[in-house]
């Protein structure tokens, strides 16, 4: 199983052995409703994954994040970029 990096507040990482096998085997588009920490979403096996969450700091993150490369992310990380 993938654990988020975030610590998330409603984080359902401990749920995910309960959750997961009780969707179908074969998925074409999975929608993470309440994405918060991506944990659901990263652990189900679709072709395609959104995701999708109220709190519109925590999707701007996830929208740097995809706009960004590996190494600008980690560096950003360890506080070595500027905001």
């Amino acid at each position: 199983m993938i654990k988020s990096p975030l610590n998330y507040i409603g984080g359902k990482s401990k749920l995910l052995t309960q959750i997961v096998p009780r969707f179908p085997t074969q998925v074409e588009t999975f929608v993470d409703l309440f994405a918060g920490g991506c944990t659901v979403g990263l652990n189900v096996r679709s072709k395609r994954t959104l995701f999708n969450d109220n709190l519109t700091y925590l999707v701007d993150l996830y929208r740097k994040i995809q706009d960004s490369n590996a190494e600008e992310v980690f560096e950003h990380i360890n506080g070595r970029i500027d905001t």
